[in-house]
């Protein structure tokens, strides 16, 4: 009966030990600086940075090439007011003041137990405040297919922010034709005259009523 308490014990302060102890890094969940919000994060697996979220921003944030697990640079569509970095068992944060669109993070701050641990993953934030416009991903497009004599289909690149598109206008020789919801890539417009050469553009519109910096696609 007293060995089998011993045992009992032994196997208690052991998992204690786990728990306490800082080489667990199980369930690390950075805190962002007050007064901002996030915008991208990403996972490094092997040292590899693969973004995870918030869905629809890919492309807001880009970790420059040659970064690895001590680090590395990065640009933005947005600016930046603060970078959280994971690892270890702990995370840094690195703050920016006034906010910057590019900029270096890495591991120096992590907890350490001989050298620095390599990031597990790293936050990107904008001033809670702001209200930065939709942006559109390099390479964006507006096409037209399936041209008919009175007819086509307009197709667009979705745009991305970190607080969601809610619409896309488009317009006609610059005249509003429409207003679409922001889940949708693709319009049929109608009523065309096969003599008439016409120009579309669109844009992209948060639920602020904030379009692009960036010129419509036309």
């Amino acid at each position: 009966m007293l060995s089998s308490f011993k045992k009992g014990l032994v196997l208690t302060l052991a998992a204690l030990f786990l728990l306490l102890s800082p080489w667990n890094t199980a369930a690390i969940e950075a805190e962002l600086p007050e007064g901002t919000v996030e915008i991208a994060k990403f996972n490094c697996i092997d040292g590899q940075y693969v973004f995870e979220r918030p869905a629809g921003n890919q492309g807001m944030v880009v970790i420059g090439p040659g970064a690895d697990g001590d680090g590395g640079s990065f640009t933005a569509s947005v600016p930046i007011a603060a970078v959280v970095v994971a690892g270890g068992g702990g995370f840094s944060c690195k703050t920016y003041s006034p906010p910057v669109t590019s900029g270096t993070f890495d591991n120096n701050g992590l907890p350490e137990e001989g050298s620095a641990p390599d990031i597990e993953y790293v936050i990107f934030a904008r001033p809670l405040n702001d209200h930065a416009p939709p942006v559109w991903p390099a390479g964006s497009s507006l096409t037209a297919s399936d041209t008919g004599s009175t007819c086509t289909t307009l197709e667009w690149t979705e745009a991305t922010d970190d607080t969601g598109v809610t619409k896309y206008r488009i317009y006609k020789d610059d005249v509003l034709l429409t207003t679409v919801a922001g889940t949708i890539n693709s319009y049929e417009v109608t009523g065309l005259s096969s003599s008439t050469s016409l120009n579309f553009r669109l844009r992209p519109v948060t639920a602020a009523e904030i379009g692009p910096k960036d010129p419509p696609l036309r």
